[in-house]
């Protein structure tokens, strides 16, 4: 590697940094997707648990017995 031309390290050197900030970016637009599934997964984890509840509620009052007045 040290016999190289001047020219050409920087070359290499240029498309390392290009790689690197490539890298970056798309590291960046990773984290910036699984943020905003964890909140869609959140929000729906909320749902669910405002369903299950409310079949847990229509089920206690399925089980009452009925008042025959």
């Amino acid at each position: 590697m040290s016999n190289q031309h001047p020219d050409e390290l920087a070359a290499r050197i240029t498309r390392l940094e290009e790689a690197a900030a490539f890298a970056q970016h798309d590291s960046e637009q990773l984290s910036a997707e699984v943020a905003a599934l964890g909140r869609r997964v959140l929000e729906l984890s909320r749902r669910l648990d405002a369903l299950e509840q409310r079949e847990a509620a229509r089920q206690a009052g399925d089980d009452e017995p009925s008042n025959p007045e």
